[in-house]
């Protein structure tokens, strides 16, 4: 069975949170229902615009942010902490010749 990526898998749950059915979804984004099915067993890999679309009938939007802002805040602290502007880490030791 294909994996399903996260993101597919928010979408569907968005879907069944909404009580909607997959033909429902897919006659607002304008495709089959059966499309829609394949996008959430993975047997389809979406783009980009599909993506967007598919959220946006759901009620999201699709946004890219910098995965500094996805670092959990006590551990962007530590890391700074740890590692001042401008740090460089250590050259790990020489490999021993066998």
């Amino acid at each position: 069975m294909p994996s399903v990526d996260p993101i597919v898998a928010a979408l569907k749950a968005r879907r069944v949170e909404l009580g909607l059915t997959q033909a429902a979804v897919g006659h607002r984004m304008h495709v089959a229902a059966n499309r829609i099915s394949h996008l959430e067993s993975g047997h389809n890999s979406p783009s980009l615009a599909t993506v967007r679309l598919w959220a946006a009938v759901l009620g999201y939007d699709i946004a890219a942010a910098p995965r500094a802002q996805l670092v959990d805040e006590h551990e962007d602290t530590a890391a700074r902490e740890d590692h001042p502007p401008g740090h460089r880490a250590p050259a790990p030791p020489p490999r021993e010749a066998p």
